[in-house]
């Protein structure tokens, strides 16, 4: 017992004992359902609406749900959580690549495609590194800190990014629709 204090696999084990024993369910169903099912429907949120404040509020729903883990000793909240980060999270790609789309020409669309693709892959790898993090402060810091990150980026976007016009660049793809935009 005495080697497993200061331990953080103890103790993110100690405020959850159900972990051992649910794990996959954590990583696998609990986030990869959601996030599958969700991200068919995702799509529809790019049609209508101010993507830059919608992306925004997808970041801040992950982060608020990433930090509420870090706060409760909860199993139940913390599959809710997971649950909510999966189905929130699927929305992020077709917003990004929606305004992505808007905001540069077709010609140099597909590098910033790529860039956005390989971040989410870097980010990915990345995330493996907060066991450093974990080790150094505890989970609980890192959950916060992770979800704090993203309500920053959640608020650079909102102040920062402008919403692009819709279909600025299309006019290179259909010439009767340049004809439609210079009328308007």
């Amino acid at each position: 017992m005495g080697d497993q204090l200061g331990n953080p696999i103890y103790e993110i084990t100690a405020s959850y004992p159900e972990l051992p024993q649910y794990y996959g369910v954590l990583v696998g169903m609990a986030y990869t359902v959601p996030y599958s099912i969700c991200g068919l429907l995702s799509g529809s949120l790019t049609k209508e609406g101010n993507r830059k404040l919608l992306l925004a509020g997808v970041i801040t729903t992950m982060s608020l749900a990433m930090c509420s883990t870090g706060f409760y000793n909860s199993f139940g909240l913390l599959i809710a959580m997971r649950f909510l980060h999966g189905a929130i999270s699927s929305a992020i790609n077709p917003l990004s690549f929606s305004i992505i789309a808007d905001i540069f020409p077709p010609e140099k669309r597909s590098m910033a495609n790529s860039l956005l693709s390989s971040a989410s892959y870097c980010g990915i790898a990345l995330s493996s590194m907060t066991i450093l993090l974990i080790q150094k402060f505890g989970w609980r810091f890192s959950y916060g800190c992770m979800g704090g990150l993203g309500l920053v980026g959640a608020a650079a976007i909102t102040f920062l990014m402008k919403n692009p016009k819709r279909g600025q660049f299309d006019a290179y793809i259909d010439p009767k629709q340049a004809q439609k935009l210079e009328r308007e």
